[in-house]
């Protein structure tokens, strides 16, 4: 997929010191320019992770947001994604990191690991699956089924990013 800027924002592809890259050799997509947001609302760490100061603008305080997005410039001067940075995945219009799913699941004290991915067995119906394996640790603490997993989740997580299967091997 290729694009370009919408008007009073700019996009850099940047290697890990800030150093924008050749046409053709891939690095981190940024933005900047008046629509780039402040950060994340009650979010500090985040922000300062995701937006940081913009070498390029000439106007002091103006900040770049890190997307994640593994890019590259075209010979076109076409942007062209190529994959993420992290394992961020998006599945019914939200971006959810597989990760922050399974920590949760291996706080269930009858978790011993977890790993969510993203199945999509009819073409464009992604949806999160969870395989968990039953804790060797917690002995006498049978492997929860399905129900009880997902009414650990929703305690601690939005509802969009609740797994829509539960794959349970002992």
């Amino acid at each position: 997929v290729g694009g370009r800027p919408i008007a009073n924002t700019q996009m850099w592809v940047l290697d890990g010191n800030l150093e924008p890259v050749p046409v053709g050799v891939t690095g981190e997509l940024y933005i900047g320019g008046t629509g780039v947001a402040r950060g994340y609302w009650g979010r500090p760490e985040l922000t300062a992770e995701k937006f940081v100061p913009d070498p390029f603008a000439g106007q002091p305080g103006s900040r770049l947001y890190r997307t994640g997005d593994v890019v590259r410039y075209r010979a076109d001067g076409e942007i062209e994604f190529q994959g993420r940075i992290d394992q961020q995945v998006k599945v019914r219009g939200y971006r959810i990191e597989p990760g922050e799913i399974e920590s949760v699941l291996e706080g269930h004290p009858g978790v011993g690991e977890a790993v969510v991915t993203v199945r999509e067995d009819r073409p464009g119906e992604k949806r999160l699956v969870a395989y968990v394996v039953a804790s060797m640790v917690a002995q006498g603490v049978p492997l929860p089924g399905a129900q009880e997993l997902r009414a650990h989740l929703q305690e601690l997580l939005p509802a969009y990013m609740l797994p829509a299967a539960y794959v349970l091997l002992e």
